[in-house]
């Protein structure tokens, strides 16, 4: 995807294969909906906006929308439970393939959370890691032994020089923190407020007003006649 794409080929062809994918039904409708909302109108025709909002729409239904429907549930019914959530936003090092991306592929953050171990299986050398690398190395794998010995990532001291995180929980706030080297303000709140509103409250609207619709339209006969 690193190829811009233009406009027509993400409005005529990708947008309604993936609505068809997930909906099998209002094709056109929602794919118009999609578009509207997944378009940068600063510049709709510019071909790298056009390629960033595909990668968006992708990430979302595929990973975003779905951990945050688990988040929002999960606060819900397990009000006393300690439930967190992170993006971790990091251009790796050691992709530089694919640093066109804006932004951190699934499952990129595995090194970091391992230490970088020469046996990962992951088409990647870690020959010469970056002092700043391994710093959030050391930093996440802190995060992640913390939550998974207290359910809970933040460290009460200092530990291997590196100075505690506040990571609030999730909460009604919708907080989450934001991972990488530049950890000077990491506390973030309502991730892609737009698209996940869109999503969880928009479309299932579009729908039901769609259902409604089209069931009290007039059932009109068709006479063939040859």
């Amino acid at each position: 995807m690193k190829s811009y794409l233009n406009r027509s080929i993400n409005d005529d062809t990708i947008v309604p294969f993936i609505v068809q994918y997930l909906l099998k039904e209002n094709v056109k409708v929602v794919a118009d909906a999609v578009i509207h909302e997944y378009t940068d109108w600063s510049d709709p025709d510019d071909p790298k906006k056009v390629r960033n909002s595909v990668i968006d729409l992708l990430t979302d239904y595929a990973f975003l929308v779905p951990a945050v429907k688990t988040l929002n549930s999960h606060i819900a019914f397990n009000s006393g439970s300690n439930t967190f959530m992170y993006q971790f936003s990091e251009i790796q090092f050691f992709y530089q393939n694919y640093s066109w991306l804006p932004g951190a592929a699934h499952g990129m953050e595995l090194p970091y959370v391992f230490g970088f171990p020469q046996s990962m299986k992951i088409p990647f050398a870690f020959e010469s890691v970056p002092a700043k690398d391994i710093r959030l190395s050391k930093l996440i794998m802190n995060l992640w032994t913390y939550f998974a010995k207290n359910g809970n990532p933040n460290s009460p001291t200092k530990f291997n020089n590196l100075n505690p995180v506040s990571w609030p929980k999730y909460g009604e706030n919708h907080t989450y923190l934001n991972i990488s080297t530049n950890m000077t303000e990491p506390v973030k709140r309502n991730i892609a407020p737009s698209r996940i509103s869109f999503w969880l409250e928009v479309l299932p609207e579009l729908l039901k007003t769609i259902q409604k619709v089209t069931s009290v339209l007039p059932h009109v006969p068709v006479i063939v006649v040859g």
